[in-house]
């Protein structure tokens, strides 16, 4: 199927990513850590019967580091952001492409804690 922001699904040293942006940040991790400490699209089970993949868990230390890289923010990732500040199990890193000085920019962070439900008035 088609994605609607171009971005083309490929495979890299036998793992599958959902995009370039993805790959070209998996070479990048892997230019400053080594392979076991990347994990790809691990699986998070935010509530029973919904889970989440973020792009990769990074092992570096405690508390470890779970990350997205995006191109564009849609609305479903909107809401996952939300899960993840209610249940995710530590801070997620969400991380696009950067410029000249920094080839890649963290544009939010999300994690337990971060996040807080404002309820709107409905009018009668």
């Amino acid at each position: 199927m088609p994605n609607k922001y171009h971005a083309k699904p490929l495979r890299l040293d036998g793992r599958f990513f959902y995009s370039q942006a993805e790959a070209d940040y998996y070479k990048y991790l892997l230019t400053m850590h080594n392979e076991h400490e990347v994990v790809c699209q691990p699986k998070v089970e935010l509530l029973p019967g919904i889970a989440y993949k973020p792009d990769f868990l990074l092992l570096l230390g405690a508390p470890p580091h779970y990350v997205d890289v995006k191109g564009v923010e849609t609305e479903r990732f909107r809401v996952i952001k939300k899960l993840w500040s209610l249940f995710g199990p530590e801070q997620l890193l969400i991380i696009k492409r950067g410029g000249k000085m920094s080839p890649w920019v963290v544009v939010d962070r999300v994690g337990p804690g971060m996040y807080t439900y404002e309820p709107k008035a409905i009018p009668e």
